[in-house]
């Protein structure tokens, strides 16, 4: 009962959040290890896909990881533009979010275009003496 109220919450706010939010609720479900429903899963992709471009470094790493977790491939149009937005804050991403954006990418079977992992590999090579 209180997962279905979570959810139907979820769903009537999505259309509403801001980047920190989206990515905060996807990570919490990965953390949980829970797929949320259909219903759920498609306003939190939709939502995804909305604030990409608005997203942070943090925001892409943990979106992304959320995918990769709990093994859901985003759509065609969530992925592009989870991949611009990758390319867009990787010269700001710390190690965490490096690490976990490329290891979403690996995770998900799915190879980065060119200019995304020119700029990942960049951002891997700026950061890697801070990585342990």
């Amino acid at each position: 009962k209180t997962w279905a109220a979570l959810e139907t919450a979820a769903v009537r706010v999505a259309r509403d959040m801001n980047p920190q939010a989206v990515a905060n609720v996807m990570s919490a479900y990965a953390k949980l290890e829970r797929m949320p429903d259909d219903k759920t899963w498609a306003a939190l992709e939709t939502a995804a896909g909305r604030v990409a471009r608005e997203m942070n470094p943090q925001n892409v790493a943990n979106v992304m990881l959320a995918y990769a977790t709990l093994q859901r491939t985003p759509t065609d149009r969530t992925w592009a533009a989870l991949e611009i937005a990758a390319e867009r804050v990787a010269p700001e991403m710390n190690p965490q979010a490096v690490a976990n954006t490329m290891w979403a990418f690996s995770k998900l079977e799915r190879m980065p275009d060119d200019k995304t992992w020119a700029a990942l590999e960049t951002a891997a090579e700026r950061v890697a003496r801070e990585m342990n």
